[in-house]
C-alpha cells in the first residue's frame, strides 16, 4: 500500500473556512461530517489545495472544536459554493 501524503488532510481547509465565514452552526458541520449533505457518486478525484499557514491553523481548530474531519469541512464548503452558483 502506498504511503499517503498529508495533502488530503490539509485540503479540508477550504470548506472549514467557507463554513466558518458563513457562521453556520455545529449541527450543520456535523451533518456534513456524517455525509448527510454531501453525496458521493461513483469514482472520486484527488485534489491538492495550497493554503497559507494561518488559514490552515484556523481550519484545524474548527475541525478539532467541532470534532469533525478537515475533509468533511472541505466537502461541506464545496457543496455550499456550488449551491450558491446554481
Amino acid at each position: 500500500m502506498a504511503k499517503r501524503s498529508g495533502l488530503s488532510a490539509r485540503s479540508g481547509s477550504i470548506q472549514a473556512a467557507i463554513v466558518a465565514a458563513k457562521g453556520e452552526g455545529a449541527a450543520e458541520r456535523k451533518n456534513a461530517a456524517k455525509g448527510k449533505s454531501v453525496r458521493s457518486e461513483g469514482k472520486t478525484v484527488g485534489l491538492t489545495v495550497r493554503l497559507d499557514e494561518r488559514t490552515h491553523d484556523r481550519l484545524r481548530k474548527v475541525a478539532f472544536d467541532e470534532r469533525v474531519s478537515i475533509h468533511s469541512l472541505l466537502l461541506e464548503g464545496i457543496e455550499a459554493a456550488l449551491a450558491k452558483h446554481e
